[in-house]
């Protein structure tokens, strides 16, 4: 019988913040369906689960970006001299072995 690899989803962390999350919808769903204001009060203005849910999108005009300008100034480089001696890396480490090793 193959065996089967676990899948992303059976990772308890994953398990864990799926649980809180259908949890937390749960909770919201239920605040939403309970809450009532007295027949008095009609006015609930500073009732802030009101305001959120009679709110709508608001649209805004889009933000307009000032294109950036070329901006470079002249860099100067003061001349090195060169280097009075060269790197040559040679791959020689120790001559090879005498004898071919057993297995």
């Amino acid at each position: 019988m193959p065996r089967q690899t676990p899948s992303r989803s059976r990772n308890p962390r994953s398990l864990l913040l799926g649980i809180i999350c259908a949890l937390l919808v749960v909770y919201t769903a239920t605040v939403q369906v309970a809450h009532h204001h007295d027949a008095m009060g009609a006015s609930h203005a500073d009732c802030a689960l009101c305001l959120v849910a009679h709110t709508g999108i608001v649209l805004h005009a889009p933000v307009v970006v000032p294109a950036p300008t070329e901006h470079a100034d002249d860099i100067e480089v003061p001349a090195k001299p060169a280097p009075l001696k060269s790197f040559v890396f040679s791959f020689y480490s120790r001559p090879p072995p005498a004898e071919p090793a057993s297995v």
